[in-house]
């Protein structure tokens, strides 16, 4: 795995994180350095099973956009099935 290969990918995720944070901002939320954290741990977690799996011929450009879209989709898959769960196990006790 190329070093410069996994940064870029890396920096797609981080990017994804800092509009999120920017999102959250504008809407008067409070800093949830939690929530940065983690989406900053999935970024460097798919950006490492990208260079582990091989990171094809991509350009630089394309390897940004990959790795923020990447952690996009994994965030947002993984928030819905953690509702889902929450949802699913509160009905069984209160049901």
């Amino acid at each position: 795995m190329r070093l410069e290969a996994f940064l870029i990918t890396f920096i797609g995720g981080l990017l994804y994180s800092a509009v999120a944070l920017l999102k959250s901002r504008v809407e008067g939320e409070e800093f949830d350095r939690g929530k940065l954290l983690k989406t900053m741990l999935l970024a460097g977690i798919l950006a490492a099973v990208n260079g582990a799996l091989g990171e094809g011929d991509l350009s630089d450009i394309e390897q940004l956009a990959r790795g923020a879209g990447e952690t996009v989709l994994l965030d947002k898959a993984l928030k819905a099935l953690v509702a889902a769960l929450r949802r699913s196990s509160g009905e069984r006790w209160l049901g």
